[in-house]
């Protein structure tokens, strides 16, 4: 009976041990989820100067100015103002913006209104960088708003591109 009790208390053990594992990794995942829902909460459209919500796609009629806050860059820009973070190139082109990785917190730029055309219709640049995640059928989407488009992208990019599959981050593809 002697060697049935220490199997018992064995037992206990080994379960105590595995009760306090579980409830201290319940008690992390508590303390994550509240301490990473402290802080400020960004939302695309939402304005932090002021607190108003602004519909993407909303266009302001004629020419606007923004003052560039901290964290944004040209694709945020694009995006609150006109619903479509890939016209980034119409505010760098309207502020002769050069490097569109620097802008500067406190900066005005003008913001244009975008004609009936560029609404209906993005601008197809005559070339694109891949980022991290790209494939031929994502680009074509974006710029062609059909992903069967793909096969025009790599026929013009062969050269380059040998498996359609397989994108090299960084190189660039002519799309024109």
């Amino acid at each position: 009976m002697s060697k049935n009790l220490t199997g018992d208390k064995k037992e206990e053990t080994i379960s105590m041990l595995l009760g306090l594992v579980v409830v201290v990794i319940i008690i992390s995942l508590i303390f994550n989820f509240v301490r990473r829902g402290k802080g400020n909460i960004s939302l695309p459209g939402l304005s932090q100067q002021n607190g108003s919500v602004e519909k993407p796609g909303e266009i302001v009629t004629g020419v606007s100015n923004y003052d560039v806050k901290k964290g944004d860059n040209l694709w945020k820009i694009a995006d609150t103002v006109y619903g479509d973070g890939y016209k980034w190139e119409i505010i760098a082109r309207e502020n002769k913006i050069l490097n569109p990785g620097q802008i500067e917190i406190g900066q005005k730029l003008i913001v244009p209104t975008l004609t009936q055309a560029q609404r209906e219709k993005a601008e197809i640049p005559s070339e694109y960088k891949v980022i991290k995640g790209d494939n031929l059928w994502r680009i074509a989407v974006v710029f062609f708003k059909d992903g069967f488009q793909w096969k025009k992208i790599w026929e013009q990019n062969k050269d380059k591109v040998i498996n359609p599959d397989r994108l090299e981050i960084g190189m660039t593809l002519r799309l024109r």
